[in-house]
């Protein structure tokens, strides 16, 4: 994959995974109370289920399992869950400036899905990657989230 090569620290995704947090839930108080809108105020906690994702895989790779069958799932949740939400981060962009209603949108909203959606694509991809040499009978044993050596299965 053309992600794979991007090496991003695992810190700099769970700071951007914090900024989600923080962002989503004022983005969910302001549609609630100030615009009344319902279905916004439960869209903008969309980014809160790759936040998790993040906050999981920097818990795992601390603890040294990074290539556990648990994190398998995780990463394919984030993965899928960061191409999707840079999809959807496009298409109501443009959804909303088609109706005419983009005022209704804080502009730090899509600007905050797209970064942290296509982090989180390269984020997944990049554990993929690691995981596809363990199919092929090669792990990396990984240490604090660095490599440390490759090992035959």
């Amino acid at each position: 994959m053309c992600c794979s090569k991007i090496h991003l620290p695992l810190w700099i995704h769970i700071l951007l995974a914090m900024w989600a947090v923080v962002f989503s839930v004022l983005e969910f108080l302001v549609f609630l109370f100030y615009f009344g809108n319902v279905f916004l105020a439960v869209t903008a906690l969309s980014s809160l289920v790759p936040a998790a994702l993040c906050f999981q895989l920097y818990s795992m790779e601390k603890a040294g399992n990074v290539e556990s069958s648990l994190n398998k799932n995780a990463l394919g949740c984030l993965f899928y869950f960061g191409l999707l939400g840079c999809i959807f981060a496009i298409a109501g962009a443009i959804t909303y400036f088609t109706l005419g209603i983009a005022w209704q949108i804080p502009v730090f909203e899509m600007h905050r899905t797209l970064i942290l959606c296509g982090l989180e694509a390269c984020l997944g991809a990049r554990w993929y990657y690691e995981l596809a040499h363990i199919s092929r009978g090669y792990a990396h044993v990984t240490r604090g989230g660095r490599r440390t050596k490759e090992i035959t299965i």
